[in-house]
């Protein structure tokens, strides 16, 4: 009885202790000296990459393409298709639905702190995230567009994007 007591007491403190760490992340941190977090809109870092000079693969595919069709290496432009359509569709899920972009911020990563610290944020995160509910937060979407340098066009197409709501649409696992 006295072990099924002890049992009980742990689970009901480890209940506690989980419960205020997730009110603690959810509010942003505890305390009055936890700093707002960062939100993001994922779509539009996708649009912005897509436009941006680090989106060189598609060029570097082409050549490739080229190179094999030269030679007739017809399983290499096999290959080489298939992974085209699976870099769109993964794009289109980034830009139109709610696909992480975490290879998309791989060029400017070493950028984030400095934006974290610029915009007072401890961390940046999907508008989508569940962290994203915090009651503190701040939109770093423009700061972080700002950083892959993109044409009036991708930004007035960021915009407009952002006017409406994602496409959630099915996600390749191959």
């Amino acid at each position: 009885m006295k072990t099924q007591m002890r049992a009980a007491e742990r689970t009901k403190a480890l209940a506690g202790v989980v419960c205020s760490l997730l009110a603690g992340a959810i509010s942003g941190g505890c305390g009055p000296a936890a700093r707002p977090i960062g939100v993001y809109e994922t779509r539009a870092i996708a649009v912005a990459w897509a436009g941006s000079p680090y989106n060189t693969r598609v060029e570097e595919m082409t050549a490739e393409y080229k190179r094999a069709e030269a030679v007739g290496d017809k399983q290499r432009m096999a290959e080489l298709k298939k992974e085209a359509s699976k870099r769109q569709d993964r794009l289109h899920q980034q830009g139109f639905g709610r696909a992480p972009v975490d290879d998309l911020l791989a060029p400017i990563r070493d950028r984030i702190p400095a934006i974290c610290q610029a915009e007072g944020v401890e961390r940046i995160v999907p508008t989508w995230s569940w962290e994203a509910v915090a009651k503190k937060k701040v939109d770093v979407t423009d700061r972080l567009v700002a950083e892959y340098k993109p044409s009036e066009q991708t930004l007035q197409t960021i915009a407009e994007l952002r006017k409406h709501p994602a496409i959630i649409g099915p996600v390749h696992c191959d």
